[in-house]
């Protein structure tokens, strides 16, 4: 199906080149049976995310080895081809534009708060932009209602900065961004929409 092919290309677009053709298809498989099949066919998190974490925790030392993230080059280039795509699933409504900008606005407030004038090379440093589209701001156990998304993708966009700046050895941070927020989903969306829950 077209969920599935857009997984896996998500997920290889994520993948380190050194990674071997027998971890991509394991750590692939795994993100398929437990992040779908397992539960009826229904994805609670992303394929492609639960894929990925498969893989950093499995094999450490296949492209995933530490590197400081703020010594990384800005990748302006993978962060723009991205958003004529990002554009067209938006108006399909197969990817919730306000995850993508409660993600957004954090950096933005962050650097406002805090007077940080670089807040705007998060964007476009590792793999923000293709993580945040197409992993972040997928349907997969992502729920309806707007506050929720937006407050989801604002966690997003926290626990990245947050990961890179406490741990500037981490390669990365956009893969436990998105899975940690996706599992707190379900929580924001009951504190945010008590009222409606009590009723």
């Amino acid at each position: 199906s077209s969920d599935v092919c857009s997984s896996d290309l998500v997920f290889v677009v994520l993948l380190p080149g050194p990674v071997s053709w027998f971890s991509a298809i394991l750590a692939l498989s795994f993100g398929a049976v437990f992040g779908r099949e397992i539960f009826g066919g229904r994805a609670i998190l992303p394929p492609a995310l639960i894929g990925l974490t498969f893989a950093i925790f499995s094999f450490p030392d296949a492209g995933y080895e530490l590197q400081r993230i703020f010594e990384q080059p800005s990748n302006f280039m993978l962060a723009a081809s991205c958003l004529p795509g990002a554009l067209v699933l938006i108006l399909k409504n197969l990817i919730f534009w306000r995850v993508i900008a409660g993600a957004l606005i954090c950096p933005l407030a962050i650097g406002l708060l805090f007077g940080d004038a670089g807040w705007e090379r998060h964007l476009v440093l590792g793999a923000f932009a293709p993580g945040l589209l197409f992993l972040g701001a997928a349907p997969e156990g992502i729920l309806w209602r707007h506050a929720t998304q937006l407050a989801y993708g604002f966690l997003i966009g926290a626990l990245i900065i947050l990961i890179r700046t406490t741990d500037p050895t981490h390669s990365d941070g956009i893969v436990f961004a998105i899975l940690i927020a996706g599992l707190f989903a379900p929580l924001l969306d009951r504190v945010l929409n008590w009222r409606a829950v009590r009723d």
